[in-house]
């Protein structure tokens, strides 16, 4: 079970790193080209508009990363108090685990940002229309 908690903290503190290339195709698939007047400026504002959206994405992760912990201290502090009033070692440790666990899963859906949607938002605010 510890094994299982340490993955799960080490995948939430690492992240899902996405290619910058990947992202910046979808979102120029996304703007109406009727709204690009001029490509080269298109081309630079979808670069800052990604370099932006990559700094907000691991301010957003590292956030995430503190709430999970903290949920996951919470949870595990909780569990291990219900477990405890069974005056069963083995429950109170399984307890810990599932509390743990379950404050780390809340922590981490309270802050959820994704590339295309701030990608969307910043080329939206620079003139730009998008499809969807």
């Amino acid at each position: 079970m510890k094994t299982l908690i340490c993955l799960v903290l080490g995948f939430i503190l690492t992240g899902c790193g996405a290619n910058m290339q990947v992202i910046k195709e979808q979102a120029m698939s996304r703007v109406d080209p009727i709204s690009i007047q001029d490509a080269a400026r298109f081309d630079t504002d979808l670069s800052e508009c990604a370099v932006y959206a990559e700094r907000e994405v691991r301010r957003a992760r590292a956030e995430m990363a503190g709430k999970a912990i903290l949920g996951a201290l919470i949870g595990a502090g909780i569990g291990y108090g219900l477990g405890s009033m069974y005056n069963n070692q083995a429950i109170a440790n399984r307890a810990l685990a599932y509390g743990g666990l379950a404050g780390a899963a809340g922590g981490v859906a309270g802050s959820a940002n994704h590339y295309n949607a701030i990608i969307g938002n910043c080329l939206i605010h620079r003139g730009y229309s998008l499809l969807w």
